[in-house]
């Protein structure tokens, strides 16, 4: 700012003989257009507050002067730059302004006739709508309609600019003209745009291709040079955003994802990380700062300065790599160079017109877009050469493995025929001991299968008498229980009466009463006795034999036996047959389906009508027995354990021994059966037997696969 405002101070003092005469633009043809450049006076505003209102004065005060050069740079100054010239179109054509500068960003036009004071007829600029701009195009075109003023109108400008590049470069002129001049620019440029579109899309094709992550850096580079492209050149604003200027703002953006995205490629390229892993290192700071200025234009954006780092440091960064790289004479790294330092001249010659050491409007134009471009068609013929070379070392690889296997084919097939020279002797001593080997494995297998059979028939052998041991055991305990529970009773009482028999006068009244005690205990004993033979009677049914029964017949007998208590009791008894005969121990059956019958009577429920059911079902070569009723019934859950032992009583209401479960389960398990029973207080019994049908042909006796038939009234 101090360059420029030094600048301006001294050659003001240049122009004050020229002051008085200002010189008016005036439209000759059609075809005529004009540079402003040397015909625009300035004022600098440094505070920004100054008015269009007050312009006039300063214009007559002489306050407005040329500048030394022909494109005055502002860039860095932050108030407000002043333009004026006069323009006179006595034939009535519309003349347009055009501002080359697509940075610029408020731009407020204000016309002035003879006698008038200014008046707003633009306002425009990267901070308002893209319609602002007039005519659609990447440059500002203006019209500025004179209707034919038969006086020059005075036109005064107004541009501010922060953090951006500040030229001023205007043209007034015919619109076809300019317009023909803009449109070519534009071609220029997308077809450069284009060209950089279509190495995208080749390179992003054979990374799909190939899986290699060199392409991916690369695609992700030109992307970013694109995005670049198309935000300096406005084509962003006009296609992307264009009401929506505070995108417009997002330059940090633009370039610091350039650097990211470059400093990936580099690193990955030149293979920096193998190479020269120290520098690679200091790239990944490099490449954190790159993202955090990109990413702070979205958050709050960093100084200026920060990004003139950034341009400093990421080609320092590249210079000292590729000084190294050249020093190792690779050849990817020259074909680097062909590309990277045209971009860098040309970026560097681009910086200096940015600072306004020179004016160009090729520079401007088409310089760094065809740079660029050239970069990324360098860098695409890179990657080809590298994969070429990759390719070329994959091939060399393979030959030299092909000549490897090949040679080591000759060798086995030399091994592999000595070898087999070698087996087929061997082959002919193993066969000899073979035959030998299998006649005395076969011997073994006769020995084998004799020996298997006769532990086989040992094992079952142990096992029944293991099941008979256990059984015996647990006979014994139940024995042991029954002589210390209930022998030992009646035998105490009997002894304690005969100690107080009185033998010294047998006429004591006292002794029929002892005689009479010791009758009823001796009695009790030998009901303990006689159960106890019972009992014993049902352990083994070795000597039984099984005969067909006729499950009707015996229902219809057990109907007769209980008849009394049936009629006396009003008793629903009821009998399902699923199968007509079944061959078992008769005595057993009868005295199971007896003792079952008997114990639904003996607990029976006062309260209501007693209802008996008995079935006999066919399941497999077994016959299941089923008896519920509606009974007392009893705690399953408390006396689970103790309600198939001898001696348990459930119900104290009913007489008993509570030995008719225990003989029940002793001739089901005699018969090779088992026992289930299920109750529940005040909601019957019910008990299921499964014991084996011993019948020679079951098929013909049994009804298996009919329905049940309906209960049976008995």
């Amino acid at each position: 700012m101090v360059r420029i405002v030094l600048t301006y101070c001294i050659f003001l003092l240049l122009q004050l003989p020229s002051l008085a005469q200002v010189r008016v633009v005036h439209h000759t043809s059609e075809s005529h257009v004009e540079s402003l450049d040397q015909l625009i006076t300035y004022y600098l505003d440094s505070t920004g507050k100054a008015t269009a209102l007050e312009m006039p004065a300063h214009l007559r005060r002489q306050q407005f002067q040329k500048l030394p050069v022909s494109v005055p740079n502002f860039t860095g100054f932050d108030g407000t730059v002043w333009i004026s010239f006069r323009i006179e179109n006595s034939d009535g054509h519309p003349q347009y302004i055009e501002f080359t500068n697509a940075y610029l960003q408020d731009i407020r036009i204000y016309s002035q006739e003879e006698g008038g004071e200014p008046v707003l007829i633009h306002h425009t600029g990267t901070t308002q709508p893209f319609k602002s701009r007039g005519i659609a195009s990447i440059h500002y075109l203006l019209p500025v309609e004179l209707h034919g003023a038969k006086f020059p109108v005075t036109i005064f400008g107004a541009i501010r600019t922060i953090d951006q590049p500040f030229w001023i470069s205007a043209r007034i002129g015919e619109l076809k003209p300019i317009l023909s001049d803009i449109r070519r620019e534009e071609l220029v440029v997308l077809a450069l745009i284009g060209m950089a579109f279509v190495m995208l899309l080749y390179n992003a094709c054979l990374g799909l291709m190939t899986r290699d992550i060199t392409y991916a850096y690369y695609v992700a580079y030109v992307f970013s040079a694109i995005n670049y492209l198309m935000y300096s050149t406005g084509f962003s604003f006009e296609w992307l955003w264009p009401d929506e200027p505070w995108h417009n703002s997002t330059g940090r953006f633009a370039v610091g994802f350039l650097y990211f995205t470059w400093l990936l490629f580099v690193n990955n390229i030149l293979e920096v990380r193998r190479t020269q892993p120290a520098y690679h290192k200091f790239s990944l700071i490099l490449i954190s700062y790159t993202a955090i200025v990109s990413l702070s234009n979205f958050t709050d954006p960093l100084p200026m300065g920060y990004v003139y780092v950034m341009n400093l440091t990421v080609p320092a960064y590249l210079i000292l790599i590729v000084t190294r790289r050249i020093l190792d004479r690779d050849k990817i790294v020259y074909l680097f160079m062909i590309g990277w330092v045209p971009l860098m001249i040309c970026s560097i010659i681009y910086s200096l017109m940015m600072q306004g050491v020179f004016y160009s409007e090729f520079v401007r134009a088409y310089l760094v877009a065809g740079a660029m471009v050239w970069e990324t068609a360098v860098f695409s013929l890179t990657l080809g050469y590298r994969f070429n070379v990759i390719r070329a070392q994959h091939m060399a690889v393979q030959r030299e493995n092909i000549q490897i296997i090949e040679n080591q084919r000759r060798v086995l097939e030399l091994n592999v025929t000595e070898r087999t020279q070698q087996l087929s002797q061997q082959n002919q001593v193993l066969l000899r001991q073979q035959e030998e080997n299998r006649r005395q494995r076969n011997l073994i297998e006769d020995h084998n299968r004799t020996l298997e059979a006769a532990v086989h028939q040992r094992t079952e052998e142990l096992a029944r008498s293991n099941e008979m041991l256990r059984l015996q055991v647990h006979k014994l305990e139940q024995f042991n229980f029954i002589i210390a529970h209930n022998l030992r009773s009646p035998v105490a009482r009997l002894l304690g009466l005969a100690n107080i028999f009185n033998r010294t006068n047998l006429n004591d009244p006292t002794n029929l009463t002892v005689l009479n005690k010791t009758v009823e205990a001796g009695r009790d004993l030998d009901n303990i006795i006689s159960d106890l033979n019972q009992i014993i009677s049902i352990q083994d049914i070795s000597h039984e034999k099984t005969v067909p029964i006729d499950l009707n017949q015996l229902a219809v007998s057990l109907q007769s036996r209980f008849k009394q208590e049936i009629v006396r009791f009003q008793i629903d008894f009821r009998v399902r047959t699923g199968m007509k005969f079944l061959c078992s121990v008769p005595g057993y059956v009868d005295n199971i389906l007896f003792n079952l019958i008997s114990n639904c009577i003996s607990h029976r429920a006062p309260d209501r009508v007693p209802r008996i059911e008995l079935s006999f079902y066919p399941v497999s070569s077994y016959c299941q027995i089923v008896i519920k009723d509606n009974g007392k019934g009893f705690d399953m859950q408390q006396h689970a354990k103790k309600v198939l032992e001898p001696f348990q009583r459930f119900d104290m209401e009913h007489k008993g021994k509570g030995l008719g479960l225990f003989l029940i389960k002793s001739q089901v398990s005699s018969l090779g059966g088992t026992v289930a029973i299920s109750s529940k207080v005040n909601a019957g019994t019910k008990v299921e037997i499964l014991i084996p049908n011993q019948m020679p042909d079951a098929s013909e006796l049994q009804m298996s696969g009919r329905p049940l038939p309906a209960a049976v009234n008995l």
